[in-house]
């Protein structure tokens, strides 16, 4: 497996992890930082949600896979700061 493929599968793996844990962040916040991405983060993100993977997107679009990569990146950052709120506040 290519160093790509595996970056992707444990990226995919990750945002899955954390939209679907409940305890880590609710759908409420989810949907808030969903709402804020510009039309064409949205489009990858939702994509990449409903399964597609990051080539097939690129494929898709007029963006590399690189590009498509990054964005996915950047949104996963923002829900880890999200939960590390989330979590920082259970703990005090």
């Amino acid at each position: 497996m290519t160093k790509i493929k595996l970056f992707q599968l444990r990226l995919f793996r990750t945002i899955r992890r954390q939209i679907c844990s409940i305890d880590m962040i609710d759908i409420e916040t989810f949907t808030n930082i969903f709402r804020l991405l510009n039309h064409v983060d949205r489009s990858i993100i939702e994509k990449y949600i409903q399964g597609y993977s990051i080539k097939s997107i690129a494929d898709e679009s007029e963006y590399s896979k690189a590009f498509v990569s990054e964005r996915i990146y950047v949104f996963q950052n923002e829900l880890k700061k999200e939960i590390s709120k989330k979590q920082s506040k259970v703990k005090n």
